[in-house]
């Protein structure tokens, strides 16, 4: 309830950085309008966020909750746009709750964007004189061969203009491509001795290589802290990236509510590790034991909040 007090309210300017309107706009859509929070509880929630929302006063000739909500969202920092939408996604308590299904969207929306950052280093690294001396040999090719050269450019713009894979998507390649690993190194000359993948200490073998690619600082089981009065260690920590990668092994008497069970824990586990801000789980799936590994990929999913997010992979 507004009382009788007189709104204390003005807009905020936008920060430099926004996170997409179709994010900001399903956000107050899910959070400030017919479910989500109270005037009062906009005040409150952003003020925790921002000095200058915190002296504002909610009351009388307030002007619209949404629009209130979506000028206190632009007026932060982008990683406070991020940090304070994912708040409201882990279950921020509100009078009347937004659909959870769609709670979760807007999640998946919210992690699926990186924080901005800085174009400069990636610009300077340009050889602008390799692209002009590759670019008028594509010129000369053109007349004689068309469909080389407009191949040709397109190889050239994507090694220019697409950024380098991050981390998380390095590891995501990995574990998308992990079982054709295991099917070339079947497929060895002569017979010769490979290396089998029969239990979960041979996947975590394999995976460990295939990290060593592309990270020098590939920690093995590091200790997790306490939880629920013991604690484990997790499978691998690439500490600068603060990723952990858990890999598991499917059986017969091991398939879906036994893996999930196992990954819910780890998850509780590493939400308390310091440098822990991404948790991959790789669940190798070579007989198919688990019926649909889409949906229990989406299942571990939600065990993302504000700390930590998951990501799963199932490959069979």
């Amino acid at each position: 309830m507004a009382g009788n007090y007189e709104c204390v309210y003005s807009d905020l300017p936008k920060a430099k950085e926004l996170l997409p309107i179709g994010i900001i706009k399903m956000a107050s859509g899910l959070f400030a309008k017919s479910t989500g929070l109270s005037g009062q509880q906009i005040f409150d929630f952003f003020g925790r966020y921002s000095d200058e929302i915190g002296k504002m006063r909610y009351g009388s000739g307030a002007p619209s909750r949404w629009k209130m909500f979506e000028n206190f969202l632009e007026s932060l920092p982008i990683e406070k746009q991020r940090a304070a939408l994912l708040e409201l996604c882990d279950g921020f308590p509100t009078g009347n709750p937004p659909p959870q299904e769609e709670v979760e969207k807007l999640r998946e929306k919210i992690w699926g964007v990186p924080v901005p950052a800085t174009l400069g280093p990636a610009v300077e690294r340009i050889d602008v004189g390799y692209v002009t001396k590759q670019w008028e040999k594509l010129s000369e090719r053109l007349a004689e061969d068309p469909e080389g050269a407009i191949t040709s450019a397109r190889t050239l713009l994507e090694s220019v203009c697409l950024p380098d894979p991050s981390p998380l998507e390095l590891v995501a390649t990995i574990c998308e491509r992990f079982q054709l690993v295991v099917r070339q190194l079947r497929e060895r000359h002569a017979k010769r001795v490979t290396l089998e993948i029969h239990d979960e200490y041979d996947v975590q073998d394999l995976m460990h290589a295939l990290l060593r690619l592309h990270f020098d600082d590939v920690r093995e089981e590091e200790w997790t802290p306490s939880y629920a009065g013991g604690a484990a260690r997790m499978d691998f920590l690439l500490k600068e990236e603060e990723i952990v990668i858990e890999a598991k092994m499917t059986r017969s008497k091991r398939g879906t509510k036994e893996i999930a069970d196992e990954l819910i824990i780890d998850a509780a586990r590493y939400k308390e590790h310091k440098d822990c801000k991404t948790l991959v789980c790789f669940v190798y799936d070579p007989d198919g034991v688990i019926k649909n590994p889409r949906g229990l990929e989406r299942d571990l999913a939600k065990l993302s909040d504000s700390r930590v997010r998951v990501l799963a992979f199932i490959s069979s």
